[in-house]
């Protein structure tokens, strides 16, 4: 069964709080398609690990440079 977690506990809990900072920062310097992701993310009212859109914005953030591949399968393959 998926892991399903509110939007605002998967960000919190997934991510630290200098990834969290480098995902804002780069939304305010002007990225409208990470501002897209973030917005849409923000409104969700829950996380399921197998949508697609997930993975969608787990490569969207690696193509940006704010995560590397690795810490990305950490953060979205996570089972907890």
């Amino acid at each position: 069964m998926p892991v399903t977690l509110t939007s605002l506990h998967f960000f919190e809990t997934r991510f630290t709080v200098q990834e969290q900072l480098a995902i804002v920062s780069a939304v305010l310097a002007g990225d409208a398609v990470l501002a897209l992701f973030v917005l849409k993310f923000a409104m969700a009212d829950r996380v399921v690990e197998t949508d697609p859109r997930l993975e969608q914005g787990k490569e969207l953030l690696i193509s940006k440079g704010l995560l590397s591949q690795a810490r990305a399968n950490e953060i979205f393959n996570s089972n907890s």
